[in-house]
């Protein structure tokens, strides 16, 4: 495969402004990914974007806007393939329509060297992609890869190696671009609770609020698999191949780019990503 350098931009979104930082290359040219922190909040009330991003064009993207209500029912309406009723629901779809098992970081565009902006680091080595964050505030940093799937199942095997409390672990999806952080925000914290938000033009929504649920195993050193059923404007989400929660919510129902995230409020939180994997919806 062909390598092209493009050019990397790191955003520091303030109030008062954005300042342009250094440039780095990236190894694949149709894989291409991104790392931004966003201060983190469980409601949709306004927040600053405060990190980095490493993008495919030079651009710079406007600040957000403050606060938006997530247009939300309260129970799920019908979805366009029924799902069928397994035991674990990966066993639904056969073999995956594209998977990375974290050989290499070619698909999130990481190489050896990896990837650190002082506050989150991504970095691929024996068959996991590690990720780490210092933040104490619940800063978010994430990698892409370029699929843009729409209707799918989506999965990620994670191993919480060192967490504690709200810190948080997931998957984008349905990401717009590189560079605006826009999109679904799936994930688990290390105290055993789920959680949705989505973010868009508006700033950022809680689509499902942080829940506790015994199918999430607690703490450092445990694995877990988080499951997304995204379904035109349904969406489900699934602990270790179990049914957890349906939505419904018309905020993002594009296709979009998918990945990991971290959010740390510890100061120390790492895990690594094992597998991640999805299945187009017929």
């Amino acid at each position: 495969m062909r390598n092209f350098k493009f050019i990397s931009i790191i955003l520091l979104l303030t109030l008062v402004g954005c300042n342009l930082p250094t440039r780095q290359a990236t190894p694949e040219p149709d894989l291409v990914s991104t790392s931004v922190a966003l201060t983190l909040t469980t409601s949709p009330i306004a927040i600053e974007p405060i990190s980095t991003a490493a993008i495919q064009e030079t651009s710079t993207p406007l600040p957000l806007e403050a606060s938006a209500t997530p247009s939300l029912t309260p129970e799920p309406t019908a979805t366009h393939t029924a799902t069928p009723v397994v035991d674990d629901i990966r066993q639904a779809y056969g073999s995956p329509t594209w998977s990375r098992s974290m050989e290499d970081g070619k698909s999130f565009g990481l190489d050896a060297s990896g990837y650190d902006d002082g506050n989150t680091k991504f970095s691929v080595s024996n068959g996991v992609m590690s990720i780490s964050s210092n933040s104490t505030i619940g800063f978010r940093g994430w990698r892409l890869s370029n699929p843009t799937p729409q209707n799918m199942y989506l999965e990620g095997t994670f191993r919480s190696t060192s967490c504690s409390g709200n810190d948080t672990y997931g998957l984008v999806f349905r990401a717009a671009d590189y560079t605006s952080g826009y999109g679904y925000y799936a994930g688990f914290t290390c105290d055993g609770k789920y959680l949705l938000t989505r973010w868009d033009s508006a700033g950022t929504s809680t689509v499902i609020s942080s829940t506790e649920s015994d199918l999430i195993l607690k703490g450092s050193n445990q694995i877990n698999r988080l499951g997304i059923l995204a379904d035109g404007n349904n969406i489900s989400l699934y602990a270790n191949g179990k049914f957890l929660k349906s939505i419904n919510d018309s905020g993002i129902t594009s296709g979009g780019h998918i990945g990991p995230f971290i959010s740390a409020y510890s100061g120390g939180f790492n895990f690594e990503l094992d597998e991640i994997a999805y299945w187009n919806l017929p």
